[in-house]
């Protein structure tokens, strides 16, 4: 939402990857990549704030959620819920 940062899902490595986006060329830098604590991130939705970043890991059964970094963009790992096989996630 803040227009500052972009998030790429990696299936094989499980990860979420972290790019920092250049507000003058837009070219991307990445920052580095999350775990998603799971096996296969099939989705993942930001919520509408901007404050927390969801991903549905398909094959290990969970969802996680992370907290975002405003300023960094970084993600920290902040709970999980056990839902059998997610592959989508949206906000009503």
């Amino acid at each position: 939402p803040s227009g500052k940062f972009l998030y790429a899902s990696n299936r094989g490595l499980n990860s979420i990857a972290i790019f920092e986006i250049n507000d003058q060329s837009g070219m991307l830098e990445l920052k580095g990549t999350e775990s998603t604590k799971g096996d296969f991130p099939r989705n993942f939705a930001i919520d509408p704030s901007g404050d927390f970043i969801w991903v549905a890991n398909q094959n290990s059964g969970d969802i996680f959620y992370f907290n975002i970094n405003k300023k960094t963009g970084a993600l920290t790992a902040n709970g999980s819920l056990k839902i059998p096989t997610p592959v989508c996630l949206f906000f009503l």
